[in-house]
């Protein structure tokens, strides 16, 4: 096999035509630390930003949705989000959710800070009184309109869902327990 054709590459068609060639410049710390981490781990830089990118970018089946940019955040967010209904239940059972499905080898009590309170923070879900409410997954185009798009890293949600999830999160802290018989 020739030292530039990859696994697989019979030759019968040029990978310039078959491949996009993708080129960046890195430099300061993100230099450091890619350089470091290529080394720690032993793989080539076309590797690992080939791994970074997949890592990155949101898979086919949600980008039509608002999600967080955030690849962690993104994943627990579409565990948990059903795209018609909001979804109701404790912060226990999210945590069991994600640390059996999207993060598991993250601990209990670094879900809830680390994923469950950003996306409360972010507005795709909200967390009161040990209960969490899932928005459904919003469509871009009804976000933001079939011609507009948001390119600015926030995680977003329309601000009546917002507002009328905050609603319910209020009246699920003012209701009182129900007495047990």
């Amino acid at each position: 096999m020739s030292g530039n054709r990859l696994a697989g590459d019979d030759g019968s068609e040029s990978r310039s035509k078959a491949d996009e060639r993708a080129e960046t410049r890195l430099s300061g710390t993100l230099l450091q630390r890619f350089e470091t981490f290529r080394d720690d781990h032993g793989v080539s830089e076309a590797q690992l930003l080939r791994d970074a990118l997949d890592d990155y970018l949101p898979e086919a089946e949600t980008s039509e949705y608002v999600v967080p940019r955030d690849p962690d955040l993104r994943d627990a967010y579409t565990t948990l989000a059903s795209p018609d209904k909001k979804r109701y239940m404790s912060v226990e059972k999210v945590e069991n959710i994600l640390t059996s499905t999207s993060h598991p080898n993250t601990p209990k009590d670094l879900i809830r800070e680390d994923v469950i309170e950003p996306l409360d923070d972010g507005g795709l879900l909200n967390v009161g009184g040990g209960m969490v409410v899932v928005d459904p997954l919003t469509r871009k185009e009804d976000a933001f309109g079939a011609d507009e798009t948001e390119d600015d890293g926030r995680d977003t949600a329309p601000a009546d869902a917002v507002e009328e999830a905050s609603e319910q999160m209020d009246a699920l802290e003012a209701a009182e327990p129900e007495a047990a018989d």
